[in-house]
């Protein structure tokens, strides 16, 4: 897997916060602009470090803000500066990730401007914020990724890359149902529908799911984030036509909400078809 070229050295930077406007009414390059540039590449400590600026302040491709780019041993570093403020990436990876993906005009604004300078996230680990989500390199893939958005939102209120779900390997995709949105983190995954809401899901859940087809299995979608309940003394994972459940000692089990105890009582556990009622002993 190829590691990210990542220079931990710029990231001991003092933000500078420039009140400078940063547009004419036409499409040159205000010099106000080089001032910003230039105090902020000094706010960074490049001008210390072999760091050469290449060519002149250019616009973003949503003609609203600005970039400079900027050469460190032959890689692509760049300071953005947009009504939100000016931020420098020192990580190649996400400069050229953020620049292929259309930079601010990506998917009508998903992502938006930088509101953060590139941060270190953990050992092989590189990220920068972005206004509704980030962009991240680790060694877990080959490129940097994004998250954004309701997903983003999930998957910060589980602690980002600390928590249950490990760093993301993946943009966020399409369901095969296409029925919703989904980014793959390390250990589980999060898919988002208009109805369903971002939900999260990870280890024994994930692998559950998936032996019924994920999103075009019988579960369908799922309706709530994976939760411990004591009272069940097991992981839960609703979804739109049953649940997941993973008890404390590991054993998983499948519940069709369509199927129950002959007194209706409750659920009765089903085999992965979602159909077959599942023997007394059974434990996946």
């Amino acid at each position: 897997m190829t590691r990210f070229q990542f220079f931990k050295p710029l990231l001991w930077i003092a933000l500078v916060s420039v009140g400078v406007s940063c547009k004419k009414n036409d499409d040159s390059v205000d010099t106000s602009i080089d001032t910003i540039f230039s105090e902020k590449y000094k706010a960074l400590g490049w001008d210390t470090q072999n760091i050469n600026k290449v060519g002149d302040p250019q616009k973003t491709k949503g003609g609203n803000a600005y970039v400079q780019y900027y050469s460190y041993n032959g890689k692509t570093l760049a300071i953005y500066h947009s009504n939100i403020g000016t931020f420098g990436l020192a990580a190649p990876d996400l400069v050229s990730k953020y620049d292929a993906i259309g930079q601010e005009t990506f998917n009508k604004g998903a992502l938006g401007y930088p509101t953060s300078d590139a941060k270190v996230c953990g050992s092989g680990c590189v990220y920068a914020e972005f206004e509704k989500g980030i962009i991240l390199k680790s060694t877990a893939v080959s490129e940097a990724v994004t998250v954004y958005g309701d997903i983003y939102k999930k998957y910060t209120s589980l602690n980002r890359w600390d928590g249950v779900l490990g760093y993301p390997t993946t943009d966020e995709l399409d369901l095969t149902s296409k029925r919703g949105r989904y980014n793959v983190f390390k250990a589980g995954q999060i898919y988002w529908n208009s109805t369903t809401g971002a939900q999260a899901f990870w280890g024994k859940s994930q692998t559950l799911y998936g032996s019924t087809g994920y999103d075009t299995g019988w579960l369908g979608l799922p309706t709530s984030t994976t939760s411990y309940y004591e009272g069940n003394r097991a992981y839960l994972t609703q979804f739109e036509n049953g649940y997941i459940g993973v008890e404390d000692n590991g054993c998983g089990y499948y519940l069709n909400k369509a199927i129950k105890y002959p007194d209706g009582s409750s659920l009765k556990p089903v085999l992965a078809d979602g159909k077959t009622i599942a023997p007394s002993n059974k434990c996946y």
